[in-house]
């Protein structure tokens, strides 16, 4: 296995919204497309096979356009909520380590680390993202995640 660099990255990853921004030396800054509220009383299933696993009911959160027309807000209080991401790896033969972003952690809420693969049946990454008591406005393609890229043949 082999970190990516920079020239890599753009490279392997799809849908990267503002490449000067998102790019580190051995980073991509991944980005919110949307946010959903985790339905009262949904309840998941996990079983040992697969056939009976169901994952909880979400409610997609559309962001509230204030100043700038361009781009909403959402504002979320305290809870747990699933963050999808613009931005998705494009090839296989490639996986990615997911860490909260520093500023995401300064404003007190975080997500646990993950690894997203490629895969053709859903390209999308998702993850669950935390926020404590005093809550947080997320703007439209936030950047709240770091991803390390792994080259993995």
């Amino acid at each position: 296995m082999r970190l990516l660099e920079s020239n890599e990255l753009e490279e392997n990853w799809e849908n990267i919204i503002y490449p000067p921004k998102q790019l580190g030396r051995v980073t991509l800054d991944l980005t919110v497309k949307k946010l959903f509220a985790i339905k009262n009383q949904s309840q998941g299933a996990l079983d040992f096979g697969g056939s009976e696993y169901q994952p909880v009911e979400l409610e997609s959160l559309k962001p509230k356009i204030e100043d700038d027309p361009k781009y909403g807000w959402w504002t979320l209080s305290r809870g747990h909520y699933i963050v999808e991401y613009n931005e998705s790896l494009g090839k296989d033969s490639y996986l990615a380590l997911v860490y909260p972003h520093q500023r995401l952690l300064l404003t007190g809420c975080f997500h646990t680390p993950f690894i997203c693969e490629h895969s053709g049946d859903s390209p999308t990454i998702r993850g669950l993202l935390v926020v404590y008591d005093e809550g947080v406005r997320i703007k439209e393609n936030a950047r709240i995640s770091n991803a390390l890229t792994l080259k993995t043949d």
